[in-house]
């Protein structure tokens, strides 16, 4: 289709070119034409006053305009002439009144063909330059000329021959390109109608080899008892593929009855509350082989139920259906936990149908989860601050918050390095996790305070982070408290252990702070500021087995039951700080 179309628009492009270019050219000869009238007048409308250049420039463009026309009249050595010349050339003379005499230019022109009047613009431009030009400075210019020539390039040439031409070949092109296209259209259309069948019929084939997939799939996933029951299946397995008999055999009630005996839950049909029919699931839950006249009240009156009014719904006949959770603690470990469904009521001859399913496993499943989870919480919670707990657990990823004022604690092991070279790893780790756990259960005990974390034998602990509303004063005491009970502890491990161990306690309170997770597969809770860093600072320049604490503690806890001792000035990483020294009284 392609190569086609090309070769239409390659043999008709060039009859366009042709008639573009001759318009192109019979402009610019009337340009030529006006400029040297207008140059002879002394009324320039282009910068030039070189006539000799534009005469050699408008014998070349009459040239031009010959060579043009003659390749569209008769064609050239690669190209044919115009396919419709002669009606194109019958068009242009419709207005042409030849029993006339022409009193005008136009209507001179008018009766002009293509041959007389490309030939009379030769001669009517050589006429302009050739007389007008020379007698210029003698005589004056007739300008009816120009008039003449107006009507000569721009209505009669231009308008009534090139651009009747231009469209012509235009409306040629398309006609001959459209006539190709209904042959591929067609055949395209058969290829469309071809493909949509073909579409069609996989569609069916597939969707056949879909639902024959789907129903082996099904008898796949059954359970092989029941799969085994069904005549059907039997017949097939035998080798036997005949339909006649199977089928009618499938939909008689001995199928039906054996069906049911056979399905993994319980199925208890009763009649005015009397047992009429029970399956063999049903036996093996109770134990029992003859259920069939028992009162079915009875029978779970061994059971406790979730709602005592979900379970008299169970036996309520004027609701359609209930069902009600219960545990038989008549039974064994995995047949304790029951579902009960009383699936349909006959009001006529007062039947009901009840369904028990096992949900043991279930059950164990799920609080075997809740443990697990439970067990996650609590391993979470000794990592975490518990509020922070469930926003992790929820994905979040960018816990942090500011408080305007904390107090921390640092608590670190004097000479912990010597004494730990001389002693073994497990009495080491031991003695640690004594330390720690004395630590943590003092933390709890006080309100406000949390721990943050241990880095080797120093214990990092802070109080006020998660209080709602910021109370300095208990702040600073409940912290200078955990730090005198700190001590205390030591010095009962001491005794225990038989240990000579001494602690340095620094404790300091500003802000603000800030807090926040830190990290995503192990998160670890984090506070920042220059508080922190100053708490560290009293740990580091403290007394062994005292309490040290900044100026800003000793403010608060002034008054209390506290023995203060001044230290003086010292020197750390802020500057020179008066500290104190606190024990109990």
């Amino acid at each position: 289709m392609y190569i086609s179309q090309g070769q239409i628009i390659d043999e008709n492009c060039q009859h366009v070119d042709n008639l573009m270019t001759l318009g192109s050219f019979i402009n610019l000869l009337f340009l030529f034409t006006n400029e040297i009238y207008s140059t002879v007048m002394k009324r320039q409308f282009l910068i030039t006053n070189n006539l000799k250049l534009t005469i050699t420039n408008i014998n070349r463009v009459i040239d031009n305009v010959t060579d043009y026309y003659t390749a569209l009249r008769f064609g050239y050595d690669l190209g044919k002439p115009f396919p419709d010349f002669q009606g194109l050339m019958k068009v242009a003379l419709e207005r042409c009144h030849r029993g006339e005499m022409p009193k005008t230019y136009l209507e001179t022109f008018n009766c002009m063909d293509g041959d007389q009047l490309i030939k009379y613009a030769s001669h009517f431009v050589h006429s302009c330059v050739d007389i007008d030009v020379n007698v210029a400075p003698i005589f004056p210019i007739n300008t009816n000329r120009l008039e003449a020539g107006n009507i000569l390039f721009v209505y009669r040439l231009n308008d009534e021959v090139l651009f009747r031409g231009t469209k012509a070949s235009r409306t040629s092109i398309d006609d001959l390109l459209h006539s190709s296209y209904q042959v591929y259209l067609s055949s395209i259309i058969v290829l469309l109608i071809v493909i949509s069948f073909l579409y069609m019929f996989v569609f069916i084939i597939c969707s056949k080899i879909e639902k024959k997939l789907k129903f082996t799939l099904k008898l796949l996933l059954s359970s092989a008892k029941t799969a085994i029951q069904n005549s059907f299946v039997l017949s097939v397995l035998s080798g036997h593929f005949a339909r006649s008999s199977v089928d009618s055999s499938m939909r008689d009630d001995a199928f039906y009855d054996n069906l049911v005996d056979n399905l993994p839950n319980v199925i208890i049909v009763t009649q005015n509350s009397k047992i009429i029919s029970a399956n063999k699931a049903a036996n093996e839950l109770f134990n029992d082989d003859k259920l069939v006249g028992q009162t079915i009240s009875d029978l779970f009156s061994s059971f406790s139920p979730e709602s005592e009014a979900k379970m008299k719904n169970l036996f309520d006949t004027t609701v359609k259906t209930a069902m009600v959770n219960v545990r038989n603690n008549n039974n064994t470990t995995d047949k304790q936990y029951l579902q009960i469904t009383r699936l349909s009521h006959v009001n006529n001859d007062n039947i009901s149908v009840f369904r028990i399913t096992n949900n043991t496993q279930i059950y164990l499943y799920n609080k075997l989860i809740l443990e697990e989870r439970s067990k996650s919480d609590k391993l979470l919670s000794s990592i975490l601050p518990s509020s922070l707990v469930p926003r992790v657990q929820s994905g979040e990823t960018n816990i942090s918050f500011s408080v305007p004022t904390c107090a921390v604690s640092f608590i670190d092991i004097v000479e912990f390095t010597p004494w730990c070279s001389s002693n073994s790893a497990q009495v080491v780790t031991g003695v640690l996790n004594d330390i720690f756990s004395n630590f943590d259960a003092i933390v709890k005990e006080l309100q406000y305070m949390e721990r943050i974390k241990c880095i080797g034998d120093c214990y990092m602990s802070y109080c006020g982070v998660f209080s709602d509303v910021p109370n300095a004063l208990t702040f600073a005491r409940n912290i200078v408290d955990f730090g005198l009970r700190a001590i205390d502890a030591i010095k009962n491990i001491n005794e225990t252990r038989e240990t000579n161990l001494r602690v340095r306690v620094g404790i300091h309170i500003g802000g603000p702070v800030v807090a926040g997770v830190i990290g995503v597969g192990k998160p670890t809770f984090e506070i920042f500021g220059p508080s922190i860093s100053f708490a560290q600072q009293m740990e580091h320049s403290g007394v062994p087995m005292r309490v040290h604490v900044s100026r800003a503690i000793y403010e608060l806890i002034y008054g209390g039951n506290y023995k203060i001792e001044e230290r003086g000035e010292i020197q750390i990483k802020q500057g020179k700080v008066v500290t104190y020294l606190v024990d109990k009284i």
